[in-house]
């Protein structure tokens, strides 16, 4: 396999999940618990991102989507700034 190959098969299947996790998102918003003030938080599966989002007014608002590995500073920062 070529490693052009890979990585674009491994963006097809990140792309997969996150459209799964976005469907989920948008059937059952309150699932995931709230990480910081009204801005909840879900674990991408199999890839190392979370997704961080809002509801607001019944609308999923998703505000980031971080790697996991980041400075929880940064991740802060990053969610609460204007």
């Amino acid at each position: 396999m070529q490693i052009e190959d890979w990585y674009e098969d491994q963006h097809k299947y990140f792309r997969a999940h996150f459209s799964r996790s976005a469907l989920l998102l948008e059937h059952m918003p309150g699932m995931f618990p709230k990480f910081l003030g009204d801005i909840r938080r879900t674990v991408l599966r199999k890839f190392p991102y979370n997704i961080y989002y809002v509801i607001e007014a019944d609308v999923v608002v998703i505000l980031a989507v971080i790697y996991s590995g980041r400075n929880p500073k940064y991740i802060h920062s990053r969610l609460t700034e204007s």
